[in-house]
């Protein structure tokens, strides 16, 4: 496991409603497995925080397997993808806002980086770099932690439907 020390932010904590399968072979010399297990101690991490989050991601790693599929690939993740589905409208979310990525492309990209300020019910109005959102809907009382933004929950908007909240009641 080479040294890693960090990976991109605003990628990981975002995916704790996805379905994921992903795999690496610990003798890849094209992807850096120290990167994929990085990650899966980070996942791990964050799943102790919040057991409820992170549970539909599958890794696994590969001793001596380079740079190629595995047996049974990658016919097994597609077959555990195809039986998933997205959770359009999930109760809690966490969302970590990346205006500043790296690598930052250089001057010939001709490409641009979208910015997206919505994230699945919420929008900040102007998010920060790395901001941390974690939003929560348990019987029409929502609860919003904002760290990083520098001013808390202000500038967030929470977009709600029948399907999130009891239109009959009070929304707190």
């Amino acid at each position: 496991k080479e040294e890693v020390v960090r990976v991109q932010h605003g990628l990981v904590p975002n995916v704790r409603n996805l379905a994921m399968w992903y795999y690496i072979g610990l003798a890849d010399d094209h992807c850096m497995p120290g990167t994929y297990l990085y990650i899966d101690d980070m996942l791990a991490e964050l799943r102790k925080e919040d057991p409820a989050g992170w549970t539909n991601i599958h890794f696994k790693t590969y001793p001596g397997l380079k740079h190629a599929f595995p047996a049974g690939e990658p016919q097994a993740g597609i077959k555990f993808l195809e039986k998933e589905r997205r959770v359009t409208f999930p109760k809690k979310l966490v969302w970590e806002y990346a205006s500043d990525p790296q690598p930052l492309p250089d001057a010939s990209d001709k490409t641009a980086r979208y910015e997206k300020r919505f994230f699945y019910w919420l929008k900040s109005r102007e998010p920060k770099d790395r901001q941390y959102v974690v939003a929560e809907i348990k019987d029409n009382v929502i609860t919003i932690e904002a760290t990083g933004t520098g001013e808390g929950a202000k500038g967030i908007t929470i977009f709600l439907n029948d399907k999130m909240i009891d239109v009959k009641k009070e929304v707190i």
